[in-house]
């Protein structure tokens, strides 16, 4: 069985769109540790995501601290997937 976590295109919320970047707040159960890590967004390059984009995270929201992170997407493609950097990050 798998237990790779993905994202849930649900929880993506484009926030503001310009011709440079989009703008994105993603919110999840989820570990940042598993948000963070490779293929994790891939599920979204068909949700509009593009190289350059900024995603806000507020990741395992379900907890007594949730994690924040704000990531740059380095690649956005339909064969590759989605990569990201992580720009910063903390506790909220």
């Amino acid at each position: 069985m798998d237990t790779t976590l993905t994202a849930d295109r649900d929880s993506l919320v484009l926030r503001e769109s310009t011709k440079a970047c989009g703008f994105w707040v993603y919110t999840t159960t989820h570990p940042l540790s598993a948000v963070l890590s490779p293929n994790y967004f891939d599920g979204l390059v068909e949700h509009g995501v593009r190289r350059h984009d900024r995603i806000e995270v507020t990741a395992s929201r379900d907890k007594e601290w949730a994690e924040y992170a704000r990531l740059a997407v380095s690649r956005a493609d339909k064969t590759e997937g989605i990569a990201v950097t992580l720009l910063s990050r903390g506790v909220v």
